[in-house]
């Protein structure tokens, strides 16, 4: 529910019209009297709840929090403070009335929000962090089970492939008012290339592989390192002292740690061995970051498990396939790419993704396919025999 809240927000608040994902909003904003105070757009207190929603006044100050002191600068800062068992018995009543002037509660204090002066926006479009919200709005679709996640996903991407690409292909780094601006950095194209494969994953429409695949290509032509991983600043960019080759995962992740995730993908996907050979070299020039200081870079520690485990292909073909979908996003794997698509998709894909190759719903049924490394396990039209498949685990170290 909180991960659907925050799509919808940023889906809501944050998205220009043509699909690009504005930076920022600012901590301050207008009070009635005109002086700008920070936060004060986005906090409540008790009497104004009771004016505006005053049939469900009572359920929300105590759900949220709402106190007459408030717990910032007078005003209350909502927060989900207590368990719903504690409230229900505080009110007296039950879990159905609770949700119900909540719902109410919540449109209302929204409309009434609505109409406060809002604060500033920052409205530049940058590459990196549209590249890892894309993201998030796709493995959203895919997670909840929610098209119009999707479609967000699609149209943020349509954006950055069209609206911010040199003629030649390459990324700019920022936009703004209809003008893309400033070369792109590595972490750009890596957290770019992560939106587009997880966009593949959720819809299985060829382009947004093929354009990870053509992202890839130009990160590894003008940032590649010549001992492994990569630098932050093109080949061609402006001249540095140094060119930096980041590692750290910090507020934000590492470019080489999504660079590593991006590279192990491609390689399960289209089995091309120069990805794999590449994220090698990769482990290799952060080897000695690894063994000593591994905790700063968990994401890169993720890839490496990754890349130690056999990771799961698993193919789903056929036209039903929610309830296979289901069992998948039920089952905890994180080291596995995904498949699913119907037969027409399947086969109009197999020259990207040769894995594809003779996977077929057998007998018109939707079909799952368990694979490692290409080998796979008997296909079954049974969720529950998919469930069983996919919950043994084989140990990293016998």
């Amino acid at each position: 529910a909180v991960a659907d809240d925050v799509l919808a927000y940023v889906s809501r608040e944050m998205a220009s019209e043509a699909g690009g994902l504005y930076s920022a909003t600012d901590a301050d904003s207008p009070t009635p009297s005109g002086h700008e105070e920070e936060g004060w757009f986005f906090t409540w207190t008790p009497d104004e709840i009771r004016k505006i929603t005053p049939d469900n006044a009572e359920a929300a100050i105590a759900w949220w929090g709402v106190e007459p002191g408030g717990n910032f600068e007078g005003r209350s800062i909502l927060t989900t403070w207590q368990e719903r068992e504690q409230v229900r018995t505080r009110l007296g009543i039950d879990e159905a009335t609770l949700d119900g002037h909540l719902k109410a509660a919540r449109l209302d204090m929204y409309a009434t929000r609505h109409k406060r002066p809002p604060p500033l926006r920052d409205d530049k479009v940058l590459m990196a962090w549209n590249g890892l919200m894309l993201s998030a709005f796709a493995r959203g679709a895919l997670v909840l089970n929610d098209e119009q996640w999707a479609s967000q996903a699609r149209k943020t991407a349509d954006f950055l492939l069209t609206q911010m690409r040199t003629p030649e292909g390459r990324l700019h780094r920022s936009w703004r008012d209809g003008r893309a601006a400033h070369p792109a950095i590595l972490d750009d194209y890596a957290f770019t290339i992560q939106g587009l494969l997880d966009l593949h994953e959720a819809t299985a429409e060829r382009r947004w592989l093929a354009s990870a695949i053509a992202l890839q290509a130009l990160q590894d032509k003008h940032y590649a390192a010549e001992n492994g991983g990569y630098h932050q600043a093109a080949n061609d960019a402006e001249t540095l002292l140094t060119r930096d080759i980041p590692s750290r995962d910090g507020a934000e992740p590492s470019g080489n740690s999504v660079s590593a995730l991006n590279l192990l993908r491609l390689n399960e996907l289209t089995g091309e061995v120069t990805y794999r050979e590449r994220v090698e070299r990769l482990f290799s020039a952060f080897s000695v970051n690894l063994s000593q200081a591994g905790p700063a870079s968990p994401l890169m520690m993720s890839a490496l498990d990754f890349y130690l485990d056999n990771p799961r292909e698993v193919v789903i073909v056929g036209d039903d396939r929610a309830a296979m979908l289901d069992v998948v996003r039920k089952t905890y794997l994180p080291n596995r790419v995904l498949l699913s698509l119907d037969e027409a998709t399947a086969r109009a894909q197999e020259d990207l993704i040769p894995l594809l190759s003779y996977k077929a719903a057998i007998g018109g049924q939707t079909t799952a396919y368990v694979c490692e490394r290409g080998l796979c396990e008997a296909p079954t039209t049974d969720p529950a025999v998919l469930a069983s498949q996919l919950k043994r685990i084989k140990p990293l170290i016998e």
